[in-house]
């Protein structure tokens, strides 16, 4: 079954995975069109998309740099220096992205994008400076068309599409916070999940490419609040058939663990995340989806994932928010990944702890896969096959 269609979304809010069989045919076929006398930059953009997608760091970025020979591109200016920040080459990525902004100031993704280079690099004035003017163009998005619009007609698109819209109350909020909603910028009141829908569309895409792709493993989410993603990926699995896989609901189930970062939250801050493993299971039930493929694993992640029963993982989302939850998940987790598995991590854009501990991950496992941005703050890697 075929899930993807053939163009990929300029935004990179939309910029997700595809199915390894899909960029092995669809790969061969561009680099025709650009080998051909009469160039394209717009082929070459997109084959270095593609090529992004299929972890072939140095072949995207000639790629992308022979689309920019050709025409001055955004879109190849943006891939160029989000390429740069998973390679750890900021100044790089700082003059790829401040290229982007003088080209389309009304953009918000380089002001997000060059907020990161500029934390890591302890900039605070620079990073305050780029993260407002980011929110101020999110915030000004009209998004409502977009997300209220169905993508596509077949009734278990719909059928997915209308539970994402359901875990993030989009089909109740008012037209102003959508835009926030989607890029999971606030925090719901009734919502499920606080994600955002593009971190939504994102498992989506990636359980149908690890079915497609018959990647071996189960679903995990490490920090699953009120459950949103787990049910997610619980209801995709459903919906298509798939009986082999288990998804784990993996969290303390009492917030977030002590530290310096967690007692300068405020009492109520705290309590919000704190959501207990009874509400969790009651929000499965609400949608029909607690059965016998759904696993909870509930405790501090230093104590239960070093001897989980966990065996083989296909996806791995990471919403630890802090250094030591994300470090022990991929620690423990990574090496269960399967070739052609995914992870995702749902604070890199945002949290400095959690940005460091995957930097720092990264680089002492000399993990080169290229980081992929999925909105303002969550990006994914694929495991190389």
């Amino acid at each position: 079954m075929a899930y993807f269609s053939m163009e990929i979304s300029s935004d990179s809010a939309n910029f997700g995975p595809l199915s390894q069989r899909f960029l092995s045919e669809i790969i061969p076929s561009i680099q025709s069109k650009c080998s051909t006398n009469t160039e394209s930059s717009r082929n070459w953009l997109n084959l270095g998309k593609y090529l992004m997608l299929a972890d072939r760091v140095a072949d995207a970025t000639s790629a992308l740099q022979r689309s920019l020979q050709l025409d001055t591109s955004y879109e190849a200016l943006l891939l160029l220096g989000e390429l740069s920040i998973g390679m750890g080459k900021r100044d790089d990525a700082i003059r790829y992205l401040k290229t982007c902004i003088e080209l389309r100031s009304e953009r918000w993704e380089p002001w997000a994008r060059l907020s990161v280079v500029f934390d890591w690099l302890t900039e605070r004035e620079e990073v305050i400076k780029y993260q407002t003017q980011a929110l101020k163009l999110l915030s000004a998005q009209n998004t409502g068309g977009e997300v209220f619009a169905s993508k596509k007609n077949d009734p278990v698109s719909m059928y997915i599409d209308l539970i994402k819209r359901t875990l993030t109350d989009l089909i109740y909020d008012e037209p102003e916070t959508i835009s926030l909603r989607c890029h999971g910028l606030d925090w719901p009141l009734r919502a499920h999940s606080m994600m955002g829908l593009y971190a939504l569309d994102n498992i989506e895409s990636c359980v149908q490419s690890i079915i497609e792709d018959g990647i071996e493993g189960d679903l995990v989410e490490a920090g699953v609040w009120r459950g949103g993603g787990t049910i997610l990926m619980r209801a995709i699995l459903k919906v298509l058939g798939d009986c082999g896989r288990k998804v784990w609901v993996c969290d303390s189930f009492q917030g977030l663990p002590d530290s310096d970062s967690v007692r300068q939250m405020t009492q109520k801050d705290r309590d919000l995340l704190a959501v207990s493993r009874s509400t969790v299971e009651n929000n499965f039930r609400r949608y029909g989806m607690l059965d016998q493929q759904v696993d909870f694993l509930e405790g501090w992640f230093t104590d239960t994932l070093p001897a989980s029963p966990i065996e083989k993982v296909a996806l791995l989302r990471l919403d630890g928010d802090l250094y030591s939850s994300t470090w022990d998940s991929l620690i423990h987790l990574y090496q269960k990944v399967s070739p052609g598995g995914f992870v995702i991590i749902d604070d890199f854009g945002s949290i400095p702890e959690c940005r460091d501990a995957v930097t720092h991950f990264r680089r002492k496992f000399s993990i080169s896969e290229p980081i992929h941005f999925i909105n303002w703050q969550a990006i994914y890697w694929r495991k190389s096959l």
